[in-house]
């Protein structure tokens, strides 16, 4: 073989050139001969394997050919010149059939290896061979290879559902929740996540994080998958506003609902007092009332409140017959005629000052009226006032009587 850079010829087995150090290039020089030689050998090797009738058949072939010249005289360096050549050309061929194999075998290797590296960075390699091991039952080996198709494509959510089936699998609960409730990070649209995650909040009745999870729904589509535990707000009897009377408000719930109610301003879920009656309002003053529904799981209905406000008239005054004045003759009496529905109450020479007085004075310090009061003798002044049943009391009338009974 010769140098291609310098033409100097090179020794068989050096890599380099020994003249101008050029690296020796692999190639080798066919020609004629050497193919004729290969053509020969593999003609021998055909010839081995014939069957027999092949054989006795090759036989007439060659006895039918002319036989060879033979030359008695070659020169013996001639004979060996010869043989040399041969041996130089087998052992070019085994070169070149040698190196063909090495080089098939190197591009085996890179070809496998090039596999190898496109099916560990390839999604769908990773995602299908994670379905065929979770088809086989390897639950282990489909999460590996799930989740190195997760790192390709974070935001597949095919996936992310595969791994928390995986994990359910696993009986590891809480990270297949971690992983839906990603998913709902994510999209929070996603009907199938919030299906799956009630239903496992759901065996564990835990009914805080379903309420919790509702919050964050922003769809009706997806509220709806809450219906079954949602709970309808209290209804209220009567409307907030203005009354001029006691009354009785009474509340209402659908579903056998439980409900629960406040009047000092506080949580009724948490301080809230169990309704079983009609609430009545019957003092004067300003009220608020707070109620919440519950149902048998624990869901709680929003709060409604309802404000009422009792003003109370007065009620009208008494007339007294008859009017004060100066009377004669014996079993004088004094008549009440007392506005419906109040009662009437009266005193003699009040000296104290009543303008303030309530409910809680007159009914202690005055005497009810039931029937006639006799005229007292002498120069008496008698102070009525009306109660109301609301106890809203009128302003008293005041009649100066003078009864002379001996004239």
């Amino acid at each position: 073989m010769k140098c291609a850079k310098c033409g100097a010829e090179i020794k068989e087995g050096c890599l380099y050139c020994s003249v101008c150090g050029h690296e020796v290039q692999i190639v080798p020089d066919y020609n004629v001969l050497e193919e004729e030689l290969l053509a020969d050998i593999l003609d021998q090797e055909s010839r081995k394997k014939a069957k027999p009738e092949d054989a006795s058949a090759e036989r007439e072939r060659v006895k039918r050919q002319p036989k060879p010249v033979r030359v008695e005289h070659v020169a013996h360096g001639e004979h060996n010149e010869h043989n040399g050549k041969q041996q130089k050309k087998k052992s070019r061929l085994a070169l070149i059939v040698g190196i063909s194999s090495t080089g098939a075998a190197v591009a085996l290797i890179v070809m496998f290896a090039l596999m190898s590296y496109n099916n560990k960075h390839s999604f769908t390699y990773q995602y299908n061979q994670g379905l065929a091991a979770e088809a086989t039952g390897d639950h282990a080996q489909a999460l590996d290879y799930f989740i190195r198709a997760e790192e390709m494509e974070p935001d597949n959510l095919d996936v992310k559902f595969e791994i928390a089936d995986i994990y359910l699998s696993m009986d590891q609960k809480s990270r297949a929740i971690t992983v839906l409730e990603g998913i709902i990070a994510t999209d929070d649209s996603n009907k199938k996540a919030y299906k799956e995650l009630i239903g496992l909040y759901e065996e564990d009745s835990d009914y805080d994080a379903i309420m919790a999870l509702y919050q964050t729904a922003d769809s009706d589509s997806v509220r709806s998958l809450f219906s079954d535990y949602l709970v309808s707000e209290p209804k209220f009897g009567k409307k907030s506003g203005n009354y001029e009377e006691s009354i009785k408000v009474s509340i209402t719930a659908e579903d056998q609902a439980k409900i629960y109610y406040t009047m000092d301003g506080t949580s009724p879920e948490k301080y809230g007092k169990l309704y079983s009656e009609p609430i009545v309002l019957k003092e004067e003053g300003d009220y608020e009332i707070q109620a919440v529904c519950e149902n048998e799981k624990g869901f709680s209905s929003d709060v409604v409140t309802a404000e009422y406000t009792i003003t109370y008239t007065a009620p009208d005054r008494p007339t007294l017959l008859p009017e004060g004045g100066t009377y004669e003759g014996e079993g004088q009496m004094i008549t009440i005629q007392v506005p419906a529905g109040c009662n009437a109450y009266y005193i003699w020479n009040n000296a104290e000052d009543d303008s303030s007085w309530g409910r809680s004075e007159v009914t202690s310090r005055c005497t009810m009226y039931i029937e006639p009061i006799p005229m007292a003798p002498g120069n008496n002044v008698l102070e009525v006032f009306t109660v109301s049943p609301n106890g809203k009391i009128s302003s008293p009338v005041r009649q100066n009587y003078i009864y002379n009974v001996n004239q």
